[in-house]
């Protein structure tokens, strides 16, 4: 009788609960562990067991990323989840994965890269040298990809967006971004950070425009076989902040108006 547990128990009913901290000590200990806990569906089955933790640049330099753990007490809210050795801006974060930019300054645009801090690996991302803005990230599960919803970064003199195009990429593909429809109506708007609620992306975005009527700007079928629409909401009062919580969305003023839409 073997007195040791066999990979599967260990790796499916120990390492797969372990925080990435953790996880990242136990890949060093046997090559086979290294492998398996590489692998998408153990990233995934890991991933969907952590908290759902906000983060955020930690410093001026830009070298570390923090998350944010209102669980613990306060001198451990804060941890460090992604150090670096280089200057990177946080553009994009999905099922632990992060889409990081730096800026260069040979060629005066910004190349792309995505980690995962639970594994310390990173691919660099084939995309054109144009400044591109990233909206959003996402899974496509028809495809399994994991995709980035972009917008040309041009302006003009009164510094409004001049390219009202957004465009599709997958991760890891070496095709050039896709080209998508961008109603020309959302050109008064300034898309921060979206909330996702099932299959759909939502912003509230900021206004350009003192008097532009609040609404809610949707980017659909994220997850179908369709082509992705986009399209605006008018929402039935006035929003100040909205965000995703729980699978359903909440306001700081009002929720009916955008819970099951």
């Amino acid at each position: 009788m073997t007195p040791f547990l066999p990979d599967e128990i260990i790796i499916w009913e120990i390492l797969v609960h372990l925080d990435p901290r953790t996880l990242f000590c136990c890949r060093a200990v046997r090559r086979s562990w290294c492998l398996v806990t590489s692998t998408r569906r153990f990233l995934l089955a890991h991933h969907a067991r952590q908290p759902a933790l906000p983060i955020f640049p930690g410093d001026g330099q830009y070298r570390n990323i923090l998350a944010f753990d209102h669980r613990a007490t306060a001198e451990y809210q804060l941890h460090t989840v992604a150090p670096f050795d280089q200057d990177f801006d946080l553009e994009a974060s999905c099922d632990g994965l992060l889409v990081l930019s730096k800026f260069e300054s040979t060629t005066a645009s910004r190349t792309f890269s995505v980690c995962n801090p639970a594994t310390r690996e990173h691919a660099y991302l084939r995309l054109p040298p144009w400044n591109f803005k990233t909206l959003a990230m996402y899974p496509h599960r028809p495809t399994g990809e994991y995709r980035l919803l972009l917008q040309r970064n041009w302006r003009g003199f009164t510094g409004l967006p001049k390219d009202q195009t957004c465009y599709i990429f997958a991760l890891g593909s070496n095709r050039p971004p896709r080209s998508i429809a961008w109603p020309e109506t959302f050109s008064a708007y300034l898309l921060n950070l979206p909330a996702r609620l099932h299959d759909s992306l939502h912003w509230h975005p900021k206004r350009c425009q003192s008097d532009s009527e609040p609404v809610v700007i949707v980017f659909d079928r994220v997850n179908c076989k369709k082509p992705p629409q986009l399209r605006i909401l008018i929402p039935k009062t006035v929003i100040i902040h909205f965000f995703s919580k729980n699978h359903q969305h909440c306001s700081d003023s009002f929720q009916k108006a955008l819970i099951g839409h």
